[in-house]
C-alpha cells in the first residue's frame, strides 16, 4: 500500500493508465495483433483496486471535512486549552483549506482515472471488434481460396484421367484392328498353302500316272 501511494505521488494515476502498454499477439492469416488477455485482466484488476482505494480516501477526507465544519475536531488535533487563540483558529482554517484542496485534487484524479480507464477500455473493445471482423474475413477468404484450389486440382485430375482412359481405348482399338488384320493375313496364307498343296497333289498324281504308263 505504501509503495503504491509513493508511486502515485510521483506519477499521476491517469498518466500511468494512459501510458500502460500490453503485450501484443500475432494472429494467423492477418497483419492485425491482439492484446494479451492476462495482462489486460491484471491491469483492470489493479485499476479496480486503485479506484477502491481512492474512493475510500475521498470518503475519509470528506468525513474529516464535515467533522471540522461541525466543530468536532479529531483528538490528535484538538487543543488541550479550553479557549482557542486566533492563531489556532487560523491554523485550523489553513488545515481545512489544505484538506479541501487535497480532496478536490483526489476527486479530480478519480475522475481522470475513470475517464482514462473508460477511454482505454472502449479503445480496446473497438480494436478487438475490428480485429475479430478482420480475422473472420481473412479466414473466409483463405477457406474460399483452398476450396477453389481443391476444385481446380480435382478438375485437373479428372480431366487427366479422362484423357488416359480415352488414350487406352484408342490403343485397344488399334490393337484389336491389328489383330484382325494379322488373323486375316494368316487365313489368306493358309488358303494359299491349301491351294499350293492341292496343286502339288495334282502334279504328283500326274507324274505317277506318267511313270506307270512309261513302265507299261
Amino acid at each position: 500500500m505504501a509503495n503504491r501511494q509513493m508511486r502515485r505521488n510521483n506519477i499521476p494515476i491517469s498518466e500511468e493508465i494512459l501510458s500502460e502498454a500490453f503485450e501484443e499477439i500475432k494472429v494467423p492469416f492477418t497483419q492485425k495483433r491482439l492484446y494479451n488477455a492476462d495482462m489486460v485482466d491484471n491491469f483492470l484488476t489493479k485499476i479496480s483496486a486503485d479506484v477502491e482505494h481512492l474512493e475510500k480516501t475521498s470518503k475519509q477526507l470528506l468525513q474529516f471535512y464535515e467533522n471540522n465544519k461541525k466543530g468536532r475536531v479529531a483528538e490528535t488535533t484538538a487543543s488541550t486549552s479550553q479557549t482557542k487563540t486566533e492563531d489556532n483558529e487560523l491554523e485550523v482554517m489553513q488545515r481545512l483549506k489544505s484538506k479541501d484542496q487535497r480532496m478536490e485534487r483526489m476527486q479530480k484524479q478519480i475522475t481522470e482515472l475513470f475517464e482514462g480507464a473508460v477511454t482505454k477500455a472502449e479503445g480496446i473493445v473497438d480494436d478487438a471488434e475490428l480485429e475479430r471482423e478482420q480475422i473472420l474475413q481473412d479466414a473466409k477468404m483463405e477457406a474460399e481460396r483452398i476450396i477453389n484450389e481443391a476444385q481446380k486440382n480435382a478438375y485437373d485430375i479428372s480431366r487427366s484421367a479422362e484423357d488416359k482412359i480415352r488414350e487406352a481405348k484408342l490403343i485397344k482399338y488399334e490393337m484389336d484392328k491389328r489383330a484382325q488384320e494379322i488373323q486375316s493375313e494368316i487365313v489368306a496364307k493358309a488358303n494359299q498353302l491349301d491351294e499350293m498343296k492341292g496343286g502339288l497333289t495334282l502334279m504328283s498324281q500326274k507324274l505317277r500316272g506318267l511313270v506307270e504308263n512309261t513302265s507299261a
